[in-house]
């Protein structure tokens, strides 16, 4: 079952368990099941599954994406924390488990290992100095 609010939202979608909210959002979503595609014309440049989409306007690259079977959300614009009652917290993660990931230049984790940051700088990673 599909979930569709708006002028030809999912009209010729043929998947399940989407939910489209926008006019024409998941137009060209045919066979893809498991999205959310919030805004107008979103998901209409091709078939999904399991995708995140919010954003104004049909594009391949929406303000926010993300991959529900990969546990992955991407922001594509500037991103602003802002608290008076909390912080940020990055991934903790241990030496062993860090040296295992498929690893990107700018990525950050905490060290529970070494209690330290680190950050991946040129294919490396480099631990913070300093206490």
């Amino acid at each position: 079952m599909n979930v569709a609010v708006g002028y030809e939202a999912g009209m010729n979608n043929k998947g399940h368990d989407n939910v489209f909210i926008g006019s024409s959002t998941g137009s060209g979503n045919i066979t893809g099941s498991g999205n959310v595609f919030l805004g107008p014309e979103v998901g209409s440049t091709g078939d999904h599954s399991d995708t995140l989409m919010i954003d104004n306007s049909a594009t391949d690259t929406p303000l926010i994406y993300g991959e529900f079977n990969n546990d992955l959300v991407k922001v594509n614009g500037g991103l602003e924390v802002s608290t008076t009652t909390g912080a940020l917290i990055v991934p903790r993660l241990d030496a062993t488990t860090i040296a295992g990931l498929t690893a990107e230049d700018g990525m950050v984790v905490y060290n529970t290992t070494s209690n330290k940051f680190n950050f991946r700088i040129a294919a490396t990673w480099k631990e913070m100095i300093g206490e």
